[in-house]
């Protein structure tokens, strides 16, 4: 009889330390997930403050009108430019190899004249579109 009461005592303990360690992996993951997004949105936001860019010229025209976009200095990894006519977002335009100090023409745009145009920078590999406007111009 004593040794059937110490068996369910070890066997206890047993059961209450397999879910005290089932309880840290549970937790453990939702932490790491939770540190490693974090960590991926600040790179993202670090390359919105390192991406310039603007607008060098407008060419207006019914349907077929085009925007050619310059970047200026600044290691930012820029893969796309966010393109918005009168506040109607145009398609995103895919610039991954647009270096330093190049730039880009995007056509088949609707633009007529006093359109506002604003781009804006999409970066890193999680997309991020960057809150702020890069450049703005009325054509």
């Amino acid at each position: 009889m004593i040794y059937k009461k110490a068996q369910s005592q070890i066997i206890t303990t047993v059961l209450i330390i397999l879910l005290v360690l089932a309880a840290i992996v549970i937790v453990w993951q939702v932490v790491q997930s939770t540190i490693t997004g974090g960590a991926e949105s600040i790179r993202d936001a670090d390359n919105c403050f390192a991406v310039s860019m603007e607008i060098t010229d407008i060419k207006r025209g019914s349907g077929n009108a085009s925007l050619t976009v310059k970047r200026n200095p600044g290691s930012g990894d820029l893969r796309k430019v966010g393109i918005v006519v009168n506040g109607v977002r145009a398609p995103d335009g895919d610039v991954t190899d647009l270096q330093e100090l190049d730039s880009k023409t995007f056509g088949s745009l609707a633009i007529i004249t006093s359109d506002k145009i604003e781009i804006y920078a999409i970066v890193g590999e999680s997309q991020k579109v960057c809150a702020a406007v890069a450049d703005s111009e009325t054509a």
